[in-house]
């Protein structure tokens, strides 16, 4: 066991005795599952109470390190290298990490983690909501304040993960995942809603079973390809001011693969949409449009490992099947943008990117009329899609 230090713990005197702690304890111990709202109402002031009567500065703790055998006799190690937490201060919950995790049976399996962080939780919001509600506090108070009762979560994130494990659905394979990291951030909560979100993944490393059912990862072993490296991003962030919410990035990475990104801006969003009246949410969700958006396509591969596949198949070669391939994607683009001025250049470009000419594609898309494309449009949209080539102007580029 390693050592634990910590520098500083204040409280102040809590506002109920012992006495009336132990005895509504025995009340809620009484009265089971089904407490009375005047119960439930002075158990949750007195949480309140306790949580917010004391502070503390960081601490440190120097890990462990276990060594045993199973049932079955075989080498068990488990250890962590260390963790550390957060000051706690009254309504906050610190942050909490957790570094060099490693779980290993001897000829069975193992699991290592470099780090495991519990980002820190704010919750002064359902404190507030408490301290205001009314002696008794009963379903119906706590269906009215559910998001009043939601903390101010920031996140999670962990990094360097190795897992090597059985499969437990097939004999004789195993589970191999690693991770290089993986973070979770939310900020900028309203009405217990995340305005900010932010989660990124990096060097997720997957290999394939060599027997496997599932349709999907049979198509990617056939294309050739034993191991995945992926990774992706999700940001997006509500502008009150403009009342818009950014789409900053949502993209997909496969290494040696591709990557495909997409962006844009969410019109008319209003602070309605994150409102505790939920037919007015529902409203304003229905009222948001898309003013723009952007896609961008990296090809670092994936189009020649399906066009050697598709050759093959067809007894040619890839070079061959190129251009035919790129002049059935930008006749396919035309005629589906037959009218719009943009038609030619959009098609140019997609042929330019499937022939392998150029290794970068990106297609913009921007609405005429503000706000944008709204939900009407689309509905209008599912019977004829070309009703939407002239209320956007797009615009294609390939290099």
């Amino acid at each position: 066991m390693g050592a634990t230090s910590a520098a500083e713990f204040k409280a102040r005197p809590l506002k109920y005795s012992f006495g009336e702690i132990m005895a509504l304890a025995e009340t809620l111990d009484a009265q089971e599952d089904d407490p009375s709202p005047e119960v439930i109402g002075a158990a949750l002031r007195m949480y309140v109470d306790i949580f917010t009567a004391f502070e503390t500065s960081p601490a440190t703790f120097g890990g462990f390190d276990c060594a045993g055998t199973d049932d079955d006799g075989r080498a068990i190690s488990f250890s962590i290298a260390g963790m550390s937490m957060g000051g706690m201060s009254p309504g906050i919950y610190p942050a909490f990490s957790m570094d060099g995790l490693d779980m290993t049976i001897e000829d069975d399996g193992s699991v290592q983690v470099g780090n495991m962080t519990v980002k820190e939780m704010d919750l002064s919001a359902p404190i507030a909501a408490i301290e205001g509600a009314p002696e008794a506090i009963d379903e119906a108070w706590f269906m009215a304040n559910a998001r009043s009762l939601i903390p101010a979560f920031a996140g999670f994130s962990f990094s360097d993960v190795a897992v090597d494990v059985p499969d437990p659905d097939s004999d004789g394979e195993r589970i191999k995942v690693s991770l290089g990291a993986f973070d979770l951030s939310l900020a900028d909560y309203l009405n217990g809603i995340p305005t900010n979100v932010l989660t990124t993944a990096s060097n997720i490393l997957v290999t394939l079973p060599e027997d496997t059912d599932d349709e999907q990862l049979r198509q990617l072993i056939d294309l050739g390809i034993t191991e995945i490296d992926a990774g992706f991003a999700i940001d997006a962030a509500w502008n009150e001011a403009d009342n818009a919410i950014a789409i900053n990035e949502i993209s997909v990475t496969g290494a040696n693969l591709a990557t495909v990104k997409l962006a844009g801006t969410i019109a008319n969003a209003t602070e309605a949409l994150f409102g505790l009246d939920e037919n007015q949410a529902l409203a304003a969700a229905m009222g948001v449009a898309i003013a723009n958006l952007k896609l961008d396509v990296t090809d670092t591969g994936l189009s020649d490992i399906i066009l050697a596949t598709v050759a093959a198949e067809q007894g040619s070669d890839p070079a061959t099947m190129r251009p035919v391939f790129a002049g059935l994607a930008e006749g396919t683009v035309i005629g589906l943008l037959a009218g719009a001025a943009e038609a030619q250049k959009v098609g140019a470009a997609i042929n330019s990117f499937v022939s392998g000419k150029a290794k970068y594609l990106t297609i913009d898309m921007t609405a005429k009329e503000a706000p944008g494309l709204g939900l009407m449009d689309f509905m209008a949209a599912e019977d004829d899609p070309t009703v939407l080539i002239g209320k956007v102007t797009i615009d294609a580029t390939a290099k």
